[in-house]
């Protein structure tokens, strides 16, 4: 079956559990989200004391983002907002305290790389206008697939921004690192994270201090403004196929 719906969870009020096999041993996982079907995860990692593995061993294509402490990842060391396509030999290094997202797919066996793609957020530039993003957030691309393949990136908003509703045609995943937003039904903030299924309407939201957040679509990521904040999943499978038809 499809992971669960969450909007949103509060990643602190899911219980920590010490990892005592398996190629995450000895870490502490807080699990935010799973597939029982097909094993794809999405997990907080902490580091309780310095840490050695190679989690890119796991079964299919292994991410990992640094939200916070130390990491290296083969040769490189980084901290905060650090990121990494990992191969299945690459030595993961975290030091103590160290947290960070480590999202698996074994049905994307085919995007594991030969060599480790590791980029550092801090040092990444921001581009603009892309994915459907309006003028006043910004993207750092980490990674971007082909045609309707998966985009890993770092997304951030200026302050007083508001958002009209849209919808996306794949599903999307959260994780907030710093900032606020919210209407008059939902109120998120940092390490809030979120799993979106596909056409799902969202929205309208506004952030007053602004937003940094780490997102992955799950397929061909583009936002889909439009003005009716309650339609349906029917209503934008519809909206969608007209653009697609014009």
């Amino acid at each position: 079956m499809a992971r669960k719906h969450l909007e949103w969870l509060r990643s602190a009020d899911v219980a920590e559990e010490q990892v005592v096999d398996g190629p995450l041993a000895g870490l502490v996982r807080r699990m935010l989200s799973e597939d029982d079907s097909s094993g794809a995860s999405t997990a907080l990692l902490r580091a309780q004391a310095d840490w050695t593995g190679r989690p890119g061993s796991l079964m299919g294509c292994t991410e990992i983002f640094v939200v916070a402490g130390t990491v290296t990842v083969g040769d490189v060391t980084f901290g905060r907002l650090g990121y990494a396509l990992l191969a299945t030999d690459t030595d993961v290094i975290a030091a103590a305290g160290a947290e960070f997202l480590l999202m698996a797919d074994p049905e994307r066996a085919g995007d594991v790389p030969t060599d480790a793609l590791v980029i550092d957020g801090e040092a990444l530039e921001w581009e603009k206008e892309l994915h459907g993003a309006p003028p006043a957030v910004g993207v750092k691309v980490f990674r971007s697939a082909e045609e309707s393949g998966p985009v890993t990136l770092l997304v951030g908003n200026v302050p007083h921004y508001d958002s009209g509703p849209e919808f996306h045609e794949c599903p999307e995943e959260i994780f907030i690192l710093e900032g606020d937003v919210g209407n008059e039904t939902v109120s998120v903030r940092a390490r809030d994270y979120l799993w979106r299924p596909a056409y799902i309407t969202h929205g309208p939201y506004r952030s007053d201090t602004g937003l940094l957040v780490f997102l992955r679509g799950h397929g061909e990521l583009t936002a889909h403004w439009m003005d009716n904040r309650d339609a349906t999943v029917e209503d934008n499978i519809a909206y969608a196929a007209g653009l697609r038809q014009a």
